[in-house]
């Protein structure tokens, strides 16, 4: 089994690119597919790439939480990829409904908690690094 790397999300934006300070860049040579949704497999032809590379495992992080990393987990997962979360290399803000606020952590914990166990197993940066050196496991 072929061994993850540490790189930027393979579906970074431009956009997104900038809004990050271009503190996280594609090394020279890398693939970057551009996206204009919230699930990275739309329209895109990310599917094909990983297919292309037999890339079976994915290990999500990035922003936002309840968007992005929510719609492209759970199609990763609609697909058969094996799903990592790293729920402290993502961020979200807060939301609202109504008369009602939803401060941006408790965004966060809410879609994590549904994405754990369901559609991604999720971890810390710590705790995904620490398994680099042994084959990534299969959600519990």
């Amino acid at each position: 089994m072929r061994q993850p790397k540490l790189s930027c999300d393979l579906a970074l934006s431009i956009s997104g690119a900038a809004a990050a300070g271009r503190r996280c860049e594609p090394l020279q040579g890398e693939t970057v597919i551009q996206k204009h949704f919230p699930n990275s497999f739309r329209q895109t032809p990310l599917l094909e790439h990983l297919k292309q590379h037999e890339i079976t495992h994915l290990i999500g992080a990035g922003m936002m939480t309840h968007m992005c990393i929510d719609s492209t987990l759970r199609a990763a997962n609609d697909l058969g990829f094996v799903c990592q979360l790293a729920h402290d290399a993502c961020a979200t803000k807060g939301l609202s409904f109504g008369a009602v606020g939803v401060p941006a952590a408790q965004v966060h914990s809410a879609f994590v908690s549904a994405l754990h166990g369901s559609f991604a197993e999720a971890l810390s940066t710590r705790e995904l690094i620490s398994r680099f050196s042994t084959p990534l496991s299969s959600p519990q």
